[in-house]
């Protein structure tokens, strides 16, 4: 028989997995499609998973093919069943939402009184590690009962959690559920045992991770006489060094109270650019394993992305927001004291957990958790039959705060701005004038682009003002005929297109766009303009930017058949993804609604 041990502590071998999961896929009639294999070492595989026809793809890694291809398709099952796609990052017309629920059979509405009043644990968490007035906690409830896109009939709608050791219940908002945690803590596996030891290891990750850069920790390097008690490890890691061009530093994340917890810090010498990545687990050649695999995860050795160069002083404005780029795209600055070689406490071995069985190193890990003196709640989500929940450790996953109200009002603005931009056709002037107050004092970035923002996927190109926000910016003020503020958005968005190295013929038009904007502004004649234009640019370059920015009351004429929520309508119907999208979630919509919902611990 198979040890736990062998199969890499997974209850079932990777085919197995592949198998049971693509079978219950097909059963409810998913079909999902294989991408972006990569294996560029020895001993690193990674692979994109996809549902056909959405925008719905999770990512695989692992030593070997099968090991890639079943920790994709873990995460898909992880992520379908938490409905995370379409909760965290997809916006939906309201017909959706007409059936029996909004986000779970099991759900529950509550006034912002009734929340107040309801014995709820989570809550009294919250509220007693909320450092303001109680008076004061009304006004954040406030702002975050503004944060829903979709409209719903009360104040919040919540779903219950168990707490896993005292079996109480918790009702969370699922508005807080999302801004919160995302997808933190969210989890699947072959058993209940499995997955949960994944949730709570990702939890005690991002919360390590996040600790270390704010409070300027500097974690032990583990020593190589301790990495060569696991020969594979080490050739995973030799691998990566071999040309002489990479190093690979093993730094012990425990914070020397035991959590289980490594990072890998992948250095290019020869151009003194780095990048990190954390990993968790009970075992430790599983939480560095995890962690190698996933520096490489989509990546080539020799074409790095997300690198960033080492500076002794952070380039960073919000340290808020290099950790949230940190955990939601994998890449981001980490101060200099993770890098310095006087550790902040002392490495004495790697503390994991044993045991003969998942059941048994999970019982183990709720222990730590606890004698840290913290609960743990769990949500069941496994209406496709296959072990998937949402795990909460009040105080460890919080990837945002519950009390930062700046915060929370940002998310209500980034929802509005959503909402207007669906409609810039027919925005009045007032309105235009509204919505680019929100953005410029938003905290987007300017080469963000709009179709991302919008939740769009097309397979065609879009028009020049939703390539990114500075380029929207630059058309609303033009809608108004605000040729001033127009020519001084695109002059940021020319910069930031040289730092990217455009084409010259890119550059060059970009430049007599520039040009004409600020003539424009200057209220010059037009043939004047015209004439000035041809002495330094090509007549066609000229006539096609005259041709795209003359007409500013119809700056917008490319939106005429643009309907979102109105596929029947939309000119983009047969490029956009939407109604793929749509058609998903109503069928896992559909098989939850029939799904036992009631939250015990088993």
């Amino acid at each position: 028989m198979t040890s736990i041990k062998e199969q890499k502590y997974k209850d079932r071998a990777p085919y197995t997995t592949i198998h049971n999961i693509r079978s219950k896929l097909v059963e409810v009639g998913i079909l999902t499609t294989e991408s972006n294999w990569l294996h560029t070492l020895d001993g690193f595989y990674s692979v994109t998973l996809s549902v056909d026809g959405t925008t719905v793809r999770t990512n695989g890694k692992g030593t070997t093919k099968a090991y890639a291809l079943a920790s994709a398709y873990g995460e898909l099952m992880e992520r379908l069943q938490n409905l995370a796609p379409f909760r965290l990052s997809m916006d939906f017309d309201e017909g959706v939402f007409s059936g029996n629920f909004y986000y779970a059979p099991d759900e529950k509405s509550f006034s912002m009184d009734e929340l107040l009043q309801f014995d709820n644990e989570w809550l009294a968490w919250q509220l007693s590690h909320t450092p303001t007035h109680t008076q004061e906690i009304t006004t954040i409830l406030h702002a975050w009962r503004q944060i829903s896109y979709e409209d719903i009939p009360t104040d919040f709608i919540a779903v219950p959690y168990k707490n896993i050791s005292h079996h109480t219940q918790s009702y969370i908002p699922i508005k807080m559920a999302n801004k919160m945690y995302m997808s933190n803590g969210m989890c699947a596996g072959n058993t209940r045992a499995e997955a949960c030891i994944q949730g709570i290891c990702e939890i005690m990750e991002r919360y390590v991770n996040q600790k270390i850069i704010r409070e300027r920790i500097t974690p032990p390097t583990i020593p190589d006489d301790f990495l060569n008690q696991y020969p594979a490890i080490m050739k995973m890691i030799k691998s990566i060094e071999v040309e002489g061009h990479h190093r690979v530093i093993v730094k012990d994340c425990s914070l020397g109270k035991g959590y289980p917890v490594t990072c890998v810090i992948f250095i290019d010498l020869r151009t003194a650019e780095y990048f990190i990545k954390f990993g968790s687990s009970p075992i430790f050649e599983i939480s560095l394993e995890r962690t190698l695999t996933e520096l490489l995860q989509g990546q080539h050795i020799n074409k790095m992305k997300g690198l960033k160069d080492f500076q002794v002083t952070l380039p960073v404005k919000s340290e808020d927001d290099n950790i949230m780029n940190i955990l939601v795209n994998g890449s981001g600055y980490y101060p200099r004291e993770i890098f310095m070689h006087t550790p902040s406490y002392t490495w004495d071995g790697f503390h994991g957990f044993s045991g003969e069985s998942n059941e048994e190193i999970l019982e183990q890990l709720v222990s730590f958790i606890e004698d840290l003196g913290y609960s743990l709640l769990i949500r069941d989500v496994s209406f496709l039959d296959f072990p998937a929940y949402h795990m909460i450790i009040p105080g460890l996953s919080e990837v945002e705060s519950f009390y930062h109200e700046s915060s929370i009002q940002d998310y209500a603005t980034y929802n509005t701005i959503k909402k207007q931009i669906r409609r810039l056709k027919s925005l009045t002037s007032e309105e235009i004038r509204d919505l680019i107050y929100l953005i410029t004092n938003s905290t987007y970035h300017p080469m963000a682009q709009v179709v991302t923002l919008l939740g769009l996927k097309l397979k065609q190109p879009t028009p020049w003002y939703f390539n990114n926000m500075a380029l929207l910016l630059v058309a609303l003020y033009l809608k108004i005929n605000d040729y001033d503020h127009a020519h001084k958005i695109f002059n940021e968005f020319l910069e930031y297109t040289k730092k990217s190295h455009g084409s010259k013929q890119m550059l060059t038009y970009y430049k007599c766009v520039s040009s004409y904007l600020e003539l424009r502004a200057k209220t010059m004649d037009k043939m004047a303009i015209f004439m000035l234009l041809t002495t330094f640019y090509p007549i066609k370059i000229v006539q096609n930017v005259i041709k795209t920015f003359e007409n500013t009351e119809d700056i917008f004429h490319d939106l005429n058949g643009l309907q979102c929520f109105n596929c029947h309508e939309c000119y983009l119907r047969t490029v956009c993804m939407y109604s793929g999208n749509r058609d998903l979630l109503l069928k896992l919509m559909s098989l939850y609604q029939t799904h036992d919902a009631d939250q015990q611990v088993k």
